[in-house]
C-alpha cells in the first residue's frame, strides 16, 4: 500500500465520481462498490476494494486513504480528516476535485512546454549516435596516416571506436540505462537535502525560478484555501499548504511563519519578510484579509491571478528553451564539422 501509485488523471475521476454519488444520497461503501464494479485498471481496483473494506470494518475515510501516501496527500488526507468531523465530507470532496483538476492542468502545461525541447534533443542524439556508428568510420579511417590530427578529431575518433566495440556498447547503454534510472528514482525518492539543493539552483535561474515558484504558490494557495474552507485551523493549515506545495524551502519557513504567529505578529508582514518564496501579491493580500478575518479569499484570488501567470511563464520558458535548444544544436554540428573538415584542409595545404 505504501508504494501503491496512480496517475493523477484516475485520482482526479476516483475524486470526482465519488463526490457526485455520495452527493447524491448513496452511502460511501456503495458508492465504493460503484466505482470498483467499473474500475478498468488493476492498482485502482485494488484501491477501491482495500478502501472499502476499511469502511465495513470501522475505519473511517480519511485513514483508509491515508494507508496510500503515494496517492493520496497528506493534505488531502487531512482535509478528509476535517471534514468528517464537521459532517462536510461532500462539500470537501467537491474541492478536493476541484484542486486535483487545477494541479493536473498546471502539470499538463508543464510537460507541455518542456515536450518538443526534450523531443528534439532525444532525437537529435538518437542520430548522432548513428551517424557515429554507420556513417564517420568510414570517413575517419581516410584520415588516418595524414599527419598530426586536430583535438575534435582525435576526440570524435576515441568516441567512434568506443561505440563500434561490443564492450563499448554495453558500456554506453549502462551509462545511459543507470543514468535514466538513477534519475527517476531521484526524481520520486529525493532528500529533503538534495531536494532544497536543486531547488536552490532552480530557483535563481532567470526564467525558470519564477515559472517554478509561481507554480509551487498556486499549488500552496490552493491546499491552503480548501483547509481553509474545510475548516482547519491556521497553523495546522500552514502546516499542510507548505507541504503540498512541493517547494522544500516554504515547508523550511514555515516555522518561521509559525513562530511570528506565536509572538502575536501578523502573517501578511511575515510572509512580506520573504518575498522572493511568497510573491508580492500573497502577502499585501492576506495582510489584507487579515483585517476582516477570512483569509480564504487572500488565497483565492492569489491562486487565480497566478494560475494566469503561470500559463504566461511555461509560453516564456518555451521560448527561452528554443534558442538554447539551437544553440545545442548549432555546436553539435560544428563539432562534426571541424573533426572533419580540419584534418581535409590541413591535407589540401600540403598539395
Amino acid at each position: 500500500m505504501a508504494r501503491a501509485r496512480l496517475p493523477g488523471v484516475m485520482v482526479l475521476q476516483f475524486v470526482r465520481h465519488l463526490s457526485m454519488l455520495f452527493g447524491s444520497g448513496i452511502s460511501l461503501v456503495r458508492s465504493l462498490e460503484v466505482l470498483l464494479e467499473q474500475a478498468d485498471h488493476p492498482v485502482l481496483a485494488e484501491v477501491l476494494w482495500s478502501i472499502s473494506r476499511d469502511l465495513q470494518s470501522g475505519r473511517s475515510l480519511s485513514a483508509a486513504c491515508a494507508r496510500f501516501p503515494r496517492i493520496f496527500e497528506s493534505t488531502f488526507v487531512s482535509v478528509l480528516k476535517v471534514s468528517e468531523m464537521t459532517g462536510q465530507l461532500h462539500s470537501s470532496l467537491v474541492q478536493l476535485a476541484e484542486w486535483q483538476e487545477r494541479d493536473g492542468r498546471q502539470q499538463a502545461q508543464l510537460r507541455s512546454a518542456l515536450m518538443y525541447p526534450i523531443f528534439v534533443l532525444t532525437l537529435t542524439l538518437v542520430m548522432s549516435f548513428w551517424l557515429c556508428y554507420s556513417i564517420l568510420p568510414g570517413i575517419l579511417a581516410g584520415l588516418v596516416g595524414s599527419g598530426e590530427l586536430p583535438l575534435p578529431t582525435r576526440l570524435l575518433m576515441s568516441f567512434v571506436t568506443l561505440i563500434r566495440q561490443p564492450l563499448g556498447i554495453l558500456l554506453v547503454c549502462a551509462l545511459v540505462a543507470g543514468s535514466l534510472g538513477g534519475g527517476i528514482h531521484l526524481w520520486r525518492n529525493p532528500s529533503e537535502r538534495m531536494r532544497r539543493r536543486a531547488w536552490s539552483v532552480l530557483l535563481r535561474l532567470p526564467v525558470v525560478g519564477p515559472a517554478l515558484r509561481d507554480c509551487s504558490l498556486v499549488r500552496y494557495c490552493a491546499a491552503a484555501q480548501v483547509l481553509l474552507r474545510g475548516g482547519t485551523d491556521l497553523l495546522k493549515m500552514l502546516y499542510l499548504s507548505a507541504q503540498a506545495s512541493g517547494n522544500p524551502w516554504l515547508y523550511e519557513d514555515e516555522r518561521r511563519l509559525r513562530k511570528a504567529l506565536e509572538e502575536a505578529e501578523s502573517l501578511g508582514s511575515a510572509m512580506g519578510e520573504r518575498r522572493d518564496l511568497y510573491g508580492p501579491i500573497l502577502p499585501s493580500l492576506v495582510g489584507g484579509c487579515e483585517e476582516i478575518g477570512s483569509l480564504e479569499p487572500a488565497y483565492f484570488r492569489t491562486g487565480q491571478f497566478l494560475e494566469d501567470e503561470v500559463v504566461h511563464r511555461f509560453q516564456v520558458l518555451q521560448q527561452a528553451l528554443e534558442p538554447i535548444l539551437l544553440l545545442f544544436l548549432a555546436c553539435l554540428v560544428l563539432f562534426f564539422l571541424l573533426s572533419v573538415m580540419l584534418p581535409l584542409y590541413s591535407q589540401l595545404q600540403t598539395l
